[in-house]
């Protein structure tokens, strides 16, 4: 039978005076030198470390925002940028089922909290919900269901929605459809009011998209001030997705009005910390949860070189002073002056402005670049901040439409797929799965089946070409339809509408591009939920092939 001792080793003091254990006396000075030569300590520069800071500043806040409808005021305190380049829903002509029986039953519920229920019956025959023509075969089928359920029970949302909405927003009198009494015209009147908050509140929608269909892109700009010397900020070519203050450039002006200084501020600048930052004392360990040390960069990846450069070797030069702004604002710097442990105070201006400020010399982070929407290649920093109003955390829907404009090499021509769409039970209706439902079941062919011969074969109902056209020096396609494809196939969507302009053939690249609409749902800081419809244009799946083949011998089809 054996035994295992373990042995703890702990030092054995000769005295109760804890001073020399806290002293940490080196016994080899000269590796301390040594050491402190290897790092480069030794090599002091005339150069103090901030000790307090003087800064002042001016802010603008937006007031106005231009779309392709004109421009309307705004307030960044009642909603966030994100919701003014929605997608319009309500204001379209067509409305799905889903929202028209929703929107029509939440009128009843309206007028039943007014006291004028007895209404419902009137405001159901006079807008009406007409359900799908017996013997017709709807592309939805669940939409047609739910408008056979509907019809008789509920009004028609959209037409209500056409004929209050204006009515009420101005202030006017109520449709003479259906009649009123004279001392019910208060209560249904309210009911309309509290009916088409509910609207408002369901679905934000701030008036016409700045989605441009020849572009593929929302074309939109931000305003402080009118006249001259206003600030604009162009957001041209947005995608869609997460808007940022990099979204936007600055219109150049000579000078701008509007601004409003700040207090002074002074302050005590703290040294900025991150992740895998080193450590100031030299034994002191790090935190491991991210290690700059493993980075793997290469000689041509000058990005990964800069980040190692900053992070490990000019970490610790970087300060930072907190300055509170209001969300929606432009800031502008106008004197910063710094006092170090020399005493000395040194007035600094922006990195990026000066003269010989040109090229490699030319420093600018967080800056808009300035410049002209005629001639963006000439562009220049900005002195200005921008702190957008823009929804920091949003809740999405699943695509309710999704549209592929891809290229295809086989048949040398490129493709726009619309391969779903908003159906009409509110739910995104996939083509594929329409186009299986009204297929014939093909029959293996006889031992008489003789071959046909076809000038070319057909691609499903869902594709349609992008046929080149000479343009002013660029090549563009234009959305058509197949020659020898049923007049009623037609897109269901948004995105593809034939006779809308053309796009530049740059804008189908080799992977692709991928348009989709979803619906979006944030929480402002007025406490507000918002909800609203958006399109975004992504990066596509690559190459695709329709199977068009021309000169084909086949079996005929049964």
């Amino acid at each position: 039978m054996s035994k295992t001792y373990f042995v703890r080793t702990e030092p054995r003091v000769t005295s109760e005076d804890l001073t020399a254990g806290l002293a940490a006396r080196i016994s080899d000075p000269l590796w301390l030198l040594g050491r402190q030569w290897q790092l480069g300590e030794l090599l002091g520069d005339d150069g103090g470390s901030p000790v307090g800071v003087d800064l002042t500043a001016e802010t603008a806040m937006l007031d106005g925002f231009l779309g392709q409808a004109g421009s309307t005021d705004y307030d960044p305190a009642l909603l966030p940028l994100d919701v003014l380049t929605g997608d319009p829903v309500r204001a379209e002509r067509s409305w799905t089922a889903r929202l028209r029986v929703d929107t029509g039953r939440e009128f009843l519920r309206a007028l039943a909290d007014a006291g004028a229920a007895g209404y419902g019956p009137a405001y159901r025959a006079a807008f009406r919900i007409q359900p799908a023509a017996p013997g017709s075969s709807p592309p939805d089928p669940a939409g047609a269901r739910l408008l056979a359920v509907a019809t008789g029970r509920v009004p028609d949302g959209a037409a209500l929605y056409a004929r209050l909405a204006p009515a009420v927003r101005s202030g006017g009198p109520l449709p003479d459809a259906p009649p009123v009494a004279a001392q019910d015209v208060a209560a249904v009147s309210s009911a309309a009011r509290a009916w088409l908050a509910w609207c408002d509140e369901t679905l934000a929608e701030t008036g016409a998209s700045p989605w441009d269909d020849e572009r593929l892109s929302h074309e939109f700009s931000v305003a402080s001030g009118t006249g001259p010397g206003a600030t604009v900020l162009d957001a041209d070519s947005f995608r869609g997705g997460a808007l940022d203050w990099h979204s936007f450039d600055l219109r150049p002006a000579l000078q701008r009005t509007g601004f409003t200084p700040l207090p002074p501020l002074r302050a005590l600048p703290t040294g900025i910390r991150f992740r895998g930052m080193p450590n100031a004392r030299w034994w002191e360990f790090e935190d491991a949860s991210v290690d700059l040390g493993s980075v793997d960069a290469g000689p041509s990846d000058v990005a990964r070189l800069a980040l190692l450069e900053f992070g490990l070797v000019y970490a610790n030069d970087f300060f930072a002073v907190p300055l509170r702004l209001p969300v929606g604002s432009l800031c502008r710097i106008t004197s910063l002056v710094v006092a170090d442990t020399f005493g000395l105070r040194l007035r600094i201006g922006p990195a990026g402005h000066g003269a010989g400020r040109q090229g490699a010399s030319r420093w600018s982070m967080f800056t808009l670049s300035e410049r002209q929407p005629a001639a963006p290649d000439a562009a220049g920093p900005a002195d200005l901040f921008f702190l957008p109003p823009v929804a920091g955390q949003v809740i999405t829907s699943e695509p309710v439409e999704e549209v592929l404009l891809l290229r295809d090499e086989m048949a040398n021509l490129a493709w726009a797929v619309e391969r779903r769409y908003e159906g009409e039970a509110g739910r995104a209706a996939e083509r594929v799965e329409e186009m299986t439902r009204t297929m014939p079941e093909r029959t293996a062919p006889g031992e008489d089946a003789i071959l046909t011969y076809a000038l070319g074969t057909t691609v499903p109902p869902y594709w349609f070409p992008l046929v080149p056209e000479a343009g002013s020096g660029e090549v563009r396609l234009r959305l058509q339809q197949m020659a020898d494809r049923d007049p009623g196939a037609l897109p269901r969507g948004r995105f593809l509408v034939l006779g809308r302009p053309s796009i530049p053939d740059a804008d189908v690249p080799r992977e692709g591009t991928r348009l989709t609409r979803d619906y979006a749902l944030t929480r402002w800081t007025n406490g507000a939920t918002l909800a609203w419809a958006r399109r975004v244009r992504t990066v596509g799946r690559g190459e695709g092939s329709s199977g068009l083949r021309f000169d084909v011998a086949d079996y005929p089809e049964p």
